[in-house]
């Protein structure tokens, strides 16, 4: 018997004194969890380029705001999940026929990704005459990378059109 107290006394004498260790290590993983939290991420850049309407031949340049805007969510894996919304703020085109046109482009994009790697999203955008020329379609590769501390970054190619209709 004697035994068995020094037994039940040694596991609570390791209770106490390791409960408050295991209790300040539970908090500080209660605090650093906001971190995982959501963050949001704002990018607004110039954007000036030249593309041909497949349909007229009319070499058509644009220029005004790009709008990017990023809702990440990070996991304890390494993953990131983020809401990707674009549009384009006040992109006009001006053709070499003298046709004008705007790109209303607005998506809402959701992806699934791990840190530090690539994600691919491809965006289609009307491009739409304000005459009499015919409208047309813009697809491009959006590609993001989010760096582990939220950093990211933004290229765009692959861009092809086609006529709409």
């Amino acid at each position: 018997m004697k035994t068995r107290r020094s037994t039940v006394r040694s596991w609570r004498r390791l209770l106490f004194i390791a409960l408050p260790p295991l209790a300040a290590a539970l908090f500080a993983l209660t605090l650093a969890l906001p971190a995982l939290a959501d963050t949001v991420v704002n990018i607004t850049s110039p954007i000036s380029f030249t593309r041909t309407n497949p349909c007229n031949g009319e070499n058509v340049t644009f220029s005004g705001n790009g709008h990017l805007n990023f809702h990440l969510t990070f996991d304890s894996g390494g993953g990131v999940h983020y809401d990707l919304h674009t549009n384009s703020q006040d992109v006009k085109g001006i053709g070499d026929q003298g046709n004008t046109y705007t790109i209303p482009l607005e998506s809402l994009d959701s992806v699934n990704g791990q840190v530090g790697r690539e994600a691919t999203v491809t965006l289609t955008e009307e491009v739409i005459s304000q005459g009499s020329a015919p409208n047309f379609v813009l697809d491009e590769d959006a590609h993001t990378t989010v760096n582990a501390d939220g950093t990211i970054t933004v290229s765009f190619d692959n861009v092809t059109t086609a006529c709409q209709g």
